[in-house]
């Protein structure tokens, strides 16, 4: 930057590894430096050398100027012409330029000249040659017209020597080492008028004739140089300096092919580092000057905010332009072009650039060689016909091709989406029946008291016995007990979503942010959790006395490379969606086991285990059977309606892509869409669908008690009966069978049959049936609020596709 330019000027400059030599200071006549300190310390001789060209004849006067003006053309001091710091003129109008600027940069030789010298702070004095006073009019008025060339070439020499250093990175050495070029043409060029003059053929005129068209080359040379450094320009910002000058030198065909020259130059390096990112996916950018910066702290493993793979989307990333912010994504995802420090001409395919080296890095990750494309046999370079972009895009097929092929061509994505779907999405329903019949007791009980090795071989045994079993991923499943509510799991989706979003850019900065309907406030309860083998457990250290089944999901063990298609984020929206389904199919077992309680209530003979009448046992029949009836047609529409044509619509998007991306999207589009199929994105309606699902468990559980309690009391009363009965013989035969005793014998069954009658009808008074008049009420609300959320919802559907069709007919 400018500290650095200016420490090259500097006898005391910082100790750096890119420090400039110490004769650099000490010896400031090697790099041009002299010129500028006798400027700011003020010597001269002006007055001798005002008495000296006064009093010579005009004939001595213009030898002794072109003498002057060939030691100024190399940036030297003579007797006569001598370097100056000038305050700069006002700003002039864009009709009257001041003299010596280019038109759309800054002045050559003034104040840009000065900071490319770095020692003058930019707006400070112009450092500009001037011819000393009393030289003939006419002598005057013809070294005027060369004169700016002695300013072009200080603001030259002082730019190639500052950024000659490898501080300023590879794309500026390029550009100076062929200023360097050009102003060594020049120096031979005042070599040849030397000898002229030598030789007495050359006159201030023909001088003057001759420099016209090397002082239209310098004066853009130097345009650039002093904007350059001006506006401290390195990699992509010279190139688009340099891209914009060779477009505004349209008509200009001279000054076109110089800066072409000094964009070809320039395009070198950068175009080297391009090839090695587009052909083999390596970054050698040891300067920092390419469009694509990398992360090296991002491991495979690491995570974004919303639980994306971070070494996808993070490590290697778009560069931000010095000075400027994000700018916004476009709808493909890709950033504009505004804003990221991209040479214009690669600015259209800056994205493909960016996702071609991705690619390769993929492929070298999985231990896969890394083969260079067929059609980039030769070396990348710079064109202004731009057909190096479609080299761009044959690496961009070449490497997405490859890695696609990677991932979908040996069927290892294929399989493993089955194994997910066969687990999470419930597509072989046995898995979950064999799991809730085999593991019932273990669920049953407190969260704290499950055991998770017998967990785990629960589910392991439920797999087996199930039509999955010959599932070549079924190691990789496993189990958590996660304390979320499945509200909670919903919110912490759609927290992820959002923070996706804005990690994607396509929040704009300072924008307001989309309305989620979830709130942003989210409390997760804090668990301990260790690890397994096969599974990991998590044990809530609150609602400990919970039954297990209220905290049990599914986990999966994903790795490298199909981390990139189902990554940590959607599986915890599968995660999501097991949550629900698992849950309508334990209480539609719990529903399925009272209804049968109840039916075989209903049969039983009075007077043995007939314990409620037959209006009771109706009444929770008919509830039993409705609520049954509303989870098996919401499980209905969960399978059948929502998820199988998602998944087949998913499957035939993944066999027509062309590149991991459009899977990536195919996948993400599915889950996407499954989440509002199932309702699982709308809070409202969400919340409906578990408070029937909590109605129906408790319900369960208070006909459970009931039965318990009553079964219990039947069970007491019937062994205080048979006890007593046996009881009263035996007492008989020891009393000698008198009268006496056998009346006593009869009081006591009596009485025994009295203390089990009081107890139940005790019982009876303290347990009740349920009110189910109240339950029923209950659902049939619940059931109004779910009507309501859905016809909401649909009219908000109708009115954004009204909407969106509207916006499409006037465009």
């Amino acid at each position: 930057g400018s500290g650095r330019s200016a420490a090259a000027g500097q006898a005391a400059a910082p100790e750096s590894a890119f420090q400039m030599p110490a004769w650099n200071s000490s010896r400031p006549a090697l790099t041009g430096l002299d010129i500028v300190q006798e400027a700011l310390s003020g010597r001269s001789e002006t007055s001798r050398a005002q008495e000296a060209v006064s009093t010579l004849p005009p004939s001595l006067q213009e030898l002794a100027v072109m003498n002057d003006l060939l030691y100024a053309f190399m940036g030297i001091n003579g007797k006569y012409i001598k370097a100056k710091l000038v305050q700069p003129p006002p700003a002039a109008s864009p009709q009257q330029p001041a003299p010596g600027t280019v038109p759309s940069t800054p002045a050559p030789g003034g104040p840009a000249a000065a900071a490319a010298a770095g020692v003058v702070p930019e707006g400070g004095p112009a450092l500009t040659f001037m011819v000393e006073v009393g030289l003939e009019p006419c002598l005057q008025e013809m070294v005027e017209r060369v004169l700016p060339i002695c300013d072009y070439v200080v603001v030259l020499q002082r730019y190639i020597e500052t950024r000659t250093s490898q501080q300023h990175g590879l794309v500026s050495n390029a550009v100076a080492a062929t200023l360097r070029s050009l102003l060594d043409d020049w120096l031979l060029m005042v070599t040849q008028l030397e000898n002229q003059l030598r030789l007495g053929s050359l006159s201030l005129q023909s001088l003057t004739f001759y420099c016209q068209e090397p002082l239209a080359a310098l004066r853009l040379l130097a345009g650039i140089a002093a904007e350059a450094a001006s506006k401290q320009l390195s990699a992509a910002g010279m190139l688009n300096l340099l891209q914009s000058k060779s477009a505004a030198l349209s008509g200009d065909h001279k000054g076109r092919s110089l800066v072409h020259r000094l964009l070809h130059a320039a395009c070198i390096p950068y175009f080297a580092t391009l090839e090695r990112w587009l052909c083999e996916g390596v970054l050698d950018d040891p300067r920092g000057e390419f469009m694509v910066q990398e992360d090296k702290g991002v491991s495979k493993d690491a995570l974004t905010a919303d639980k994306q793979l971070a070494y996808w989307y993070n490590r290697y990333t778009l560069r931000l332009a010095p000075g400027s912010s994000p700018a916004p994504s476009s709808a493909s995802g890709d950033r504009a072009g505004l804003g990221l420090d991209v040479p214009v001409f690669l600015q259209s395919h800056a994205g493909v650039i960016l996702t071609t080296g991705k690619y390769l890095n993929a492929i070298r990750e999985c231990g896969q060689p890394v083969v260079r494309p067929a059609a980039l046999t030769a070396r990348l370079q710079y064109d202004p016909h731009c057909a190096f972009l479609q080299h761009v895009v044959a690496a961009h097929s070449h490497a997405s091709s490859s890695l696609l092929q990677l991932l979908v061509g040996g069927a290892a994505l294929r399989e493993l989406l089955s194994s997910i779907k066969h687990y999470f999405l419930l597509d072989q329903g046995d898995v979950l029946v064999h799991l809730i019949d085999g593991a019932h007791e273990e669920l049953a009980k407190p969260a704290r008291d499950i055991s998770a090795t017998r967990m785990q071989s629960l589910l392991e045994m439920a797999i087996k016995s199930s039509s999955v079993a010959a599932d070549p991923l079924t190691d990789n499943l496993g189990f958590e007990l996660n304390p979320d509510t499945l509200t909670q799991l919903a919110r912490s989706v759609a927290q992820q979503e959002r923070a996706g979003l804005e990690r994607a850019g396509t929040l704009a900065s300072g924008a307001s942010v989309p309305s989620t309907p979830f709130s942003p406030a989210f409390d997760t309860r804090s668990v301990a959790s260790h690890s397994v083998a096969g599974g990991s457990r998590t044990v809530p250290r609150r609602g400990e006395d919970a039954p297990a089944w209220e905290f049990f999901n599914l986990t999966y063990r994903l790795s490298w490379p199909m981390t990139l298609v189902v990554s940590p984020k959607q599986l915890s929206q599968y995660q999501l969606i097991f949550k629900l389904l698992f849950s309508l199919k334990h209480t539609e077992r719990q529903v399925a086991l009272t209804w049968h309680r109840l039916a075989s209530a209903s049969r039983a003979r009075e007077g043995r285990r007939r314990v409620w009448d037959a209006a009771d046992i109706k009444r929770a029949s008919a509830f039993c059977q409705r609520l049954t009836f509303f989870i098996q047609e919401y499980l209905r529409y969960a399978t059948l309606d929502v998820l199988e044509p998602l998944w087949t619509h998913m499957e035939g998007g993944i066999r027509r892509a062309t590149n991991v991306d459009e899977v990536i999207r195919c996948h993400r589009t599915f889950l996407s869409k499954a989440l509002d199929g199932l309702l699982l994105s709308r809070p409202r309606i969400l919340r409906t669908i578990s408070l029937i699902d909590q109605l129906a468990q408790t319900t369960c559980v208070q006909l459970d008690k009931v039965f318990a309690k009553w079964e219990a009391a039947v069970d007491l009363a019937q062994t205080t009966a048979q006890a007593a009965a046996q009881a009263a013989p035996a007492a008989a035969r020891k009393a000698g069978a008198a009268a006496p005793a056998a009346t006593s014998a009869a009081a006591a069954v009596l009485a025994a049959a009295a203390t089990a009658k009081a107890q139940l009808a005790a019982l009876q008074q303290q347990q009740g049936v349920p009110d189910l008049q109240g339950l029923g009420a209950e659902f049939g609300s619940r059931l109004n609020d779910l009507l309501v959320g859905l016809q909401e919802l649909h009219l908000a559907l109708m009115k954004r596709e009204g909407g969106s069709s509207s916006q499409q007919q006037q465009q």
